[in-house]
């Protein structure tokens, strides 16, 4: 039994000594590098909260009335946060059985918002080719010091009697951004 107990003794002091060591080395890493430093503190290294996104806003204003068959224009707005910095935009329809473009339409262009206005605003004009609801999607890319970024934007395009505006679920709320979003609180049972 004694010889048992000498052996668990033994192993319990290899352990605690290695552990010790771990952390003194564990602490001078932290010493050298903030990051380590972090992780070795079980904190996460000082980032902002959230999703990245890219600096970019995009606004939409459907002008006229859609009709099947008929182009029809969208004033499209991009606005960055970054001065001086081209944002390209580029247009494009997943379903072209239900939108097209007309053939002088272009598909890309690269923008700079004016400084007395903040935005940049180009007309794009497509022609429904059935009633409902229809889709533009417009994606605007930024370079940045992290890299290019991007942001897309489905436009919904209501076409004929039949397409109804979306029932909202939830109710609108402005974030401390300025953005406006749709809270959906969680309800219990």
């Amino acid at each position: 039994m004694t010889n048992k107990l000498m052996c668990i003794s033994l192993l319990l002091a290899l352990v605690v000594a290695g552990c010790n060591s771990a952390d003194q080395e564990s602490a001078r890493k932290a010493a050298a590098s903030p990051e380590i430093a972090a992780k070795v503190n079980n904190e996460l290294p000082v980032r902002s909260p959230g999703k990245p996104g890219a600096p970019i806003t995009i606004a939409y204003t459907v002008l006229g009335t859609p009709v099947v068959g008929q182009p029809v224009a969208i004033e499209v707005r991009v606005s960055t946060s970054l001065s001086e910095a081209p944002v390209r935009v580029s247009y494009f329809v997943n379903d072209v059985e239900s939108m097209r473009f007309p053939e002088s339409q272009a598909r890309t262009t690269e923008l700079s918002a004016p400084a007395d206005e903040g935005y940049a605003a180009r007309q794009v004009t497509v022609i429904p080719l059935r009633e409902g609801r229809l889709y533009l999607n417009v994606t605007a890319e930024v370079e940045t010091s992290a890299g290019r970024m991007l942001k897309t934007m489905a436009v919904p395009i209501a076409v004929g009697q039949g397409a109804a505006d979306p029932v909202l679920n939830g109710e609108l709320r402005e974030t401390a951004d300025g953005e406006t979003v749709i809270s959906m609180p969680a309800v219990e049972n």
